[in-house]
């Protein structure tokens, strides 16, 4: 055989396999679902789109809004990363008691995708595809040991270990924003007492509002901040720890306080050494939390 003729053989091969290695990329939002794509063999996220979830139309009808996304691709698809709100069964990719997707709660998700597509289907609640997309893609990628918190309408959290996403038994390790900082509180209903219940933006309202003005609200919520990255740090002794959402964007605001509070607070064996920073992933991090699911998986 010619080499001529070897190229050309191989490039129809290469065809051939591509056909079948399209897998999609999916950040499923209460409000907006971020879509992508790639080949197997490539990290590069294709068509990076955005459609409205829709949620109040149910779960079939989002469903059918991916697949006529995916019809512009022309390679057939062999697998679906999902990163999704929780709580989430993750083996049954069933949403349960999701405040902002109240329409998808109960519905088998993860069947539906598989039905409809013919792939493998893989969800992961969206706080631990934020750690996962820090490990991988962001400005401390590689870090071993590594906490992501994600600050919205409550506190989401994620743990790398030794390179490992800490999962526990049922997938639902590591709820920091449901851990109990304020007994008094929790007489009736732990969760009334939970740090979620403090740095929340459904408990302060408008995170970056708090600091339009100088205020001992602003303050305090900066230290309840503080008090979050102290307690992960003192269980999980990470290198770094990485804030997203209204953490990050009030960053310049609040560095200066948390890290002059975790200074005077934390064991020096335990602050040495230790980078707490804001994210420098943009608006599309949730589909590189699910591509780094995917690595996670291989």
């Amino acid at each position: 055989m010619l080499p001529s003729e070897l190229t050309r053989l191989d490039v129809m091969v290469q065809h051939c396999y591509r056909v079948y290695m399209a897998e999609i990329l999916i950040d499923l939002g209460g409000t907006n679902t971020k879509l992508g794509w790639i080949s197997k063999d490539e990290n590069f996220i294709n068509d990076k789109t955005l459609i409205k979830t829709e949620a109040k139309l149910g779960p079939k009808k989002w469903v059918e809004s991916v697949y006529q996304y995916t019809k512009r691709i022309e390679d057939s698809i062999s697998h679906i990363w999902v990163a999704s709100p929780g709580p989430i069964d993750l083996q049954r990719g069933v949403l349960i008691d999701t405040p902002n997707l109240q329409e998808f709660n109960g519905f088998e998700l993860k069947e539906a995708l598989e039905k409809r597509f013919g792939a493998e289907v893989k969800f992961e609640n969206d706080a631990n595809c934020a750690a996962l997309a820090e490990y991988y893609y962001g400005k401390y990628k590689g870090t071993s040991y590594l906490v992501a918190l994600t600050l919205g309408t409550g506190l989401g959290s994620g743990v790398i270990n030794d390179g490992r996403l800490i999962v526990g038994s049922r997938g639902q390790a590591v709820e920091f924003g449901h851990t109990v900082v304020n007994p008094t509180m929790a007489q009736e209903f732990f969760f009334d007492g939970s740090l979620e219940k403090y740095i929340g933006s459904g408990s302060v309202g408008d995170i970056e509002n708090l600091f339009n003005s100088p205020s001992d609200r602003a303050t305090s919520w900066t230290k309840a901040v503080a008090i979050a990255v102290y307690n992960v740090v003192m269980i999980f002794n990470p290198s770094v720890v990485v804030l997203a959402g209204g953490a990050a964007a009030a960053w310049s605001k609040i560095s200066k306080q948390i890290q002059r509070e975790l200074k005077n607070s934390l064991p020096r064996l335990f602050h040495e050494g230790l980078i707490v920073d804001a994210t420098d992933l943009d608006e599309w991090s949730g589909l590189y939390g699910a591509l780094g699911l995917r690595k996670q998986c291989h």
